[in-house]
């Protein structure tokens, strides 16, 4: 599929009706907003990941169908951190000049966390994307004249 961009980043001259037809269906197939409550799969520390991920966001920006993707990046962060500690405690090859398993857990889950953490605009180029829209937003809200026009 080619490089689409949310209507709300599209540069360059749309006309209206189009852009609001477009902001309108992207607004439909968002669903419902993510709950709040972390998945009960995960473990202590998942938990809090995932609270802190969630709470990155800004409000209403993940859907309830980011949840499943959501719980795995927690669940990958999680999985790396034990797999540090371990190499941290153990070092990378054990005992008898073995390499600590831990390493390819932690390469195994980090490649995982790449993966769906960019699904959710977490690479660098998406949270530049996305600080445009929160950016964008943030002025519409402050500017008195559109506030005016929107209360018309």
């Amino acid at each position: 599929m080619a490089n689409i961009k949310p209507a709300s980043l599209k540069q360059g001259v749309i006309p209206k009706q189009q852009l609001e037809a477009r902001i309108n269906a992207e607004e439909k197939l968002k669903g419902d907003p993510i709950a709040a409550d972390a998945p009960t799969r995960l473990t202590e520390n998942g938990v809090m990941i995932y609270n802190k991920l969630l709470t990155s966001f800004p409000k209403d920006f993940l859907t309830s169908s980011d949840s499943h993707t959501l719980e795995i990046v927690a669940n990958s962060l999680d999985m790396m951190q034990t797999a540090q500690e371990d190499i941290n405690s153990r070092g990378q090859l054990l005992a008898d000049d073995s390499e600590n398993p831990s390493i390819r857990i932690y390469e195994r889950y980090s490649k995982i966390f790449n993966t769906f953490g960019s699904k959710l605009g977490m690479s660098p180029k998406d949270r530049a994307a996305l600080a445009i829209i929160m950016t964008t937003q943030a002025a519409d809200d402050e500017d008195p004249l559109l506030k005016a026009l929107k209360n018309r």
